[in-house]
């Protein structure tokens, strides 16, 4: 079997953070790896991860959905006028996603996820100390699911070329 590498670019964890970049490897066609680096608000947010691929059993379908799960950032505490107070967090995030392929005959793909991140009680600490300590009123609290999106590229040809190397 072929593997196959992509380059995406997107929004969300598997991303770094709210813009980023993805590269995922699949060494075997249902399962992969990927990192992902990006802009994290307050600073340089980073992800590493395994996805499993759930194949249909129609080789060219337009749509793939897979399981995922990743370690990194995975929470910000930002706070406009005291930056010395702005914080990352990093740790384990699970999700779901589907793969769109517009074209099912290229490798290239849409990709969307909702993801449920497992934050340590620090993050829940940080926010207390915060809020009860400091006296800092936040305007929203950090949602428990989350989204990611984003646009991926293979190096590799189309499907059919990737197919014709299995049969050979």
């Amino acid at each position: 079997m072929k593997s196959e590498l992509f380059l995406g670019l997107g929004l969300g964890l598997d991303y770094g953070g709210t813009l980023g970049v993805n590269l995922t490897y699949f060494p075997h066609e249902r399962v992969g790896i990927f990192a992902g680096v990006g802009n994290a608000v307050s600073a340089v947010g980073y992800t590493i991860g395994s996805t499993y691929r759930l194949l249909p059993k129609k080789t060219e379908s337009k749509f793939i959905p897979y399981i995922e799960g990743m370690y990194g950032f995975n929470a910000a505490v930002i706070i406009h006028y005291k930056n010395k107070k702005n914080r990352q967090f990093y740790g384990p995030t699970i999700g779901i996603g589907l793969e769109y392929h517009h074209h099912p005959e290229n490798l290239n793909y849409w990709a969307f996820d909702i993801l449920l991140p497992i934050r340590s009680p620090e993050v829940k600490e940080y926010l207390d100390d915060l809020k009860n300590n400091q006296g800092i009123i936040f305007n929203h609290n950090l949602s428990p699911v989350l989204i990611s999106f984003g646009y991926r590229h293979s190096f590799n040809k189309s499907r059919k070329d990737h197919q014709a190397v299995h049969e050979i």
